[in-house]
């Protein structure tokens, strides 16, 4: 679980730094994705429950649900050197990244959380960014 928070950080800092994204339909529409504010109400708590560390799980896979195809159609761009395409992918990933903007809270707390409180929900995020070539 260690290496799948590692590399949720990477990605939250892909984000930051490729501000490239996409404006197909995101796997995320239609999910019950937590808000920052609901997230930070969590994070204010001094013991987190199993419950509290699934719906920080929620938040991350919204961000990652939302930003991988976005890093897709950015590689398309790059490789194509399509810079006005970029230019609008970036102000995309740039409200994805606002949206979640509470991501360099959340995943030291479960980069530091166990298996056990991670659960069922946390090895299938992991395998689900194994599948996708995230990690």
């Amino acid at each position: 679980m260690k290496k799948l928070f590692s590399t949720l950080f990477a990605f939250a800092m892909i984000m930051s730094l490729t501000a490239l994204a996409s404006c197909s339909k995101k796997e995320g529409e239609g999910k019950n994705v937590p808000t920052s504010s609901e997230v930070a109400k969590i994070l204010d708590k001094s013991d987190l429950t199993n419950a509290d560390y699934s719906v920080l799980l929620d938040y991350v896979e919204g961000a990652f649900d939302e930003m991988l195809p976005l890093m897709e159609e950015a590689q398309k761009a790059g490789e194509s050197g399509d810079f006005d395409k970029a230019e609008e992918i970036a102000k995309k990933a740039e409200a994805i990244e606002k949206k979640y903007d509470m991501m360099n809270k959340v995943i030291p707390v479960v980069e530091n959380a166990s298996d056990e409180q991670l659960g069922e929900k946390g090895k299938n995020l992991m395998e689900k960014m194994q599948a996708s070539g995230a990690i």
